[in-house]
């Protein structure tokens, strides 16, 4: 049986996950909205974005990556299709590489792609930082542990 405490601070560190989740779907909403509505200015499909983003939680994991529309097919005959090419994060880092972004992004879309990758790694840094949080903290307790039995400690007696 769990320590009260270890699961009062256990359900704090998930509500925390769940908040920051929350406020990256609406940054993320917020700026489909947006894109939405610039669009819509523009006639062709030579003026949309190419670049999409999505927010996807699966238990403790909050994954907010971003992937590039690139059309083919012939345009006269209207059998495009669209292939999303998933951008890769540089490794150790909670962040897109921002001139990879901008380089993908229109003109009239790359300083709102910045402003909402800058927010996102945010949240991509403390939901790291939590979910490591709940592994060492179940670890402690010997929840996770596969070898908890036989922990050298107990036989020192």
């Amino acid at each position: 049986m769990r320590n009260k405490i270890v699961e009062t601070v256990l359900n704090g560190i998930d509500t925390r996950l769940n908040e920051l989740y929350e406020a990256a779907y609406m940054a993320i909403d917020n700026h489909w909205v947006w894109i939405r509505e610039m669009e819509k200015r523009f006639s062709g499909w030579e003026q949309k974005s190419r670049l999409q983003v999505r927010c996807v939680k699966t238990g403790n994991s909050i994954q907010l990556g971003w992937s590039e529309i690139r059309w083919t097919g012939s345009k006269a005959t209207s059998g495009r299709t669209a292939l999303r090419i998933y951008i890769k994060r540089p490794k150790n880092s909670h962040q897109y590489t921002l001139s990879k972004l901008r380089g993908l992004a229109r003109d009239w879309e790359a300083d709102a792609v910045e402003a909402l990758e800058l927010e996102l790694a945010k949240v991509r840094r403390e939901a790291h930082f939590l979910v490591k949080a709940i592994g060492n903290i179940q670890n402690s307790q010997g929840i996770r542990c596969p070898i908890a039995e036989e922990d050298p400690m107990d036989e020192q007696d």
